[in-house]
């Protein structure tokens, strides 16, 4: 069984595992009937569970592409802490130097783009868009060459 397999499974049986303990843990044993709302019933439950394991297959995409991981983690960046969009704009900056992938350079310049935008910095935005516009065409170049 691979790694991959391995966490998968894992990350199912703890899913299952939330959903079934806090059910049976939940069901009426005959005692304060009258004093219990009522819950979901079995069909409420099974669409809950549903929804739960779509959820799951979902992360489980994002977390196994690294493209993706990456894209949530641009977006994190800006929104996951409280932050002063300076601060931001200066740790995506520090990103963007890092960054050798141009999807995600371009992901990190229209983030910065529409920071920059909001500060009223336009000519920070003109330069993040010309310079992508650059980029991409320089790849779309080499592309063609091959």
């Amino acid at each position: 069984m691979t790694r991959k397999n391995v966490v998968v499974t894992l990350a199912l049986l703890v899913l299952v595992g939330a959903i079934i303990v806090p059910y049976s843990l939940a069901q009426d044993r005959g005692r304060d009937r009258d004093r219990r709302p009522p819950g979901p019933g079995p069909i409420e439950q099974m669409e809950q569970m549903g929804r739960m394991m779509k959820l799951l297959e979902m992360m489980k995409e994002v977390c196994f592409d690294e493209g993706a991981a990456a894209m949530v983690a641009i977006g994190d960046l800006k929104d996951a802490v409280r932050r002063k969009p300076k601060e931001i704009i200066e740790d995506l900056e520090a990103q963007l130097k890092k960054t050798k992938t141009l999807g995600l350079r371009n992901a990190i310049r229209l983030t910065l783009k529409d920071l920059y935008k909001v500060q009223g910095a336009d000519e920070k935005v003109l330069d993040h868009l010309r310079t992508m516009l650059a980029e991409n065409d320089a790849a779309l170049q080499d592309f063609e060459e091959e």
